[in-house]
């Protein structure tokens, strides 16, 4: 039995992930947890490293027929996903075998983007390089529910704390699609 936090990446985690609601409140950045108010073509995801949420969020997304990309505002270019994202994805049936990090290239972004981060740190590190480029900027978590307004980062934790997080990133990835609905652009 795993203990009480474990799933949700420790007792600090646990903390974070129940004061960014809070914090994203006080920042009067609710924008920053609505629908896309544009059409979207593309999804990119954005994490520290690229080898755990993002590249997860890039091939779930891709498996639903959507375009995705992802990138890591501290990547060390070329890394392959970590092993344990890599199997509890397999195990969700999201092959990311080929995927290697990629560090954030601003001048890939476009403005039909729609620019997920899965922390307020990304969303802050991100905020210059997508209003240059035209593109949407929102928290990953709010898509699947306020209660998930951080998604914790899984890495060197836990297969409970992947299962969770990459739950999260289905959930968001599902509401996205019944919010852009028939009319999405997302392809």
């Amino acid at each position: 039995m795993l203990p009480r936090f474990e799933r949700y990446g420790g007792r600090a985690a646990v903390l974070t992930t129940l004061l960014a609601p809070w914090r994203l409140a006080l920042s009067g950045r609710w924008s920053l947890s609505t629908p896309p108010q544009r059409p979207v073509q593309r999804l990119v995801f954005v994490c520290a490293g690229n080898i755990c949420r993002s590249p997860y969020g890039e091939a779930a997304a891709r498996h639903r027929g959507w375009e995705s990309w992802s990138m890591g505002l501290k990547a060390s270019p070329g890394t392959p996903v970590n092993p344990r994202a890599a199997s509890v994805a397999l195990a969700r049936g999201i092959d990311m075998s080929g995927h290697r990090s990629r560090v954030v290239d601003a001048a890939q972004f476009r403005p039909t983007d729609l620019i997920l981060g899965f922390e307020l740190w990304h969303i802050d590190a991100l905020s210059a390089t997508a209003a240059a480029s035209g593109a949407q900027l929102r928290l990953l978590g709010p898509l699947a529910g306020l209660v998930h307004t951080h998604v914790h980062d899984p890495y060197g934790l836990s297969e409970a704390c992947f299962e969770r997080c990459f739950g999260v990133i289905d959930q968001a990835l599902d509401a996205l699609g019944a919010c852009l609905g028939a009319d999405r652009s997302v392809a």
